[in-house]
């Protein structure tokens, strides 16, 4: 064989090797944002999470747990932070319910984006926090979103009919009687 031919199959080869593990879907996203999250370092691990001690359970590898507090969060979403919905949609994106991930995703943002417009300053700490989290954790979560596109249209709409009241009448909004509206595809 030619040293071209060696050289060709060689490519072939790398490159049948890199599409595999790229065909193969993230089950963790491995980040981290202080304070408020990082990783577990290895599969299985726990992760630390620091959005309040009402949250710890977020840390949890459980997916009764994760749930559980998603559920709460429903229940109670009085001074819910975007941060603490980033976390969630991690969290959930993690145990394998990436439908609820990316709503929560959303919120989190229309979260972010109502509270600039009815605070009066002293958020460089939250901006930075919610641009991280969305540079970081987007392309995984928004990867897996925009595999079903008209999903992820439903989805983005439910998330973000909350978000144009609040701006409309500047009242406290809650994505949480949206989310239930969303069917219950669990992928």
């Amino acid at each position: 064989m030619t040293r071209r031919t060696l050289l060709g199959i060689a490519s072939t080869a790398a490159f049948s090797v890199s599409m595999a593990q790229a065909a193969e879907p993230v089950r963790q996203i491995g980040i981290y944002v202080q304070p408020y999250y990082e990783a577990a370092r290895e599969p299985g691990g726990t992760p630390r999470v620091a959005v309040g001690r009402s949250f710890d359970g977020l840390a949890s590898n459980s997916h009764e747990d994760i749930v559980a507090i998603r559920d709460s969060i429903m229940r109670d979403p009085k001074r819910l932070t975007p941060m603490t919905m980033m976390v969630l949609a991690i969290r959930l994106y993690d145990v394998g319910l990436r439908d609820d991930s990316v709503f929560w995703f959303y919120a989190a943002k229309d979260r972010y984006l109502t509270l600039v417009d009815v605070a009066t300053g002293g958020l460089a700490q939250v901006e930075q926090a919610v641009r991280d989290f969305a540079t970081l954790a987007g392309p995984f979560i928004n990867g897996y979103a925009f595999c079903d596109v008209a999903n992820q249209q439903a989805i983005r709409a439910k998330a973000s009919i909350g978000s144009r009241r609040i701006r409309t009448r500047r009242c406290s909004w809650s994505p949480f009687r949206q989310r239930a509206a969303i069917g219950g595809r669990r992928s």
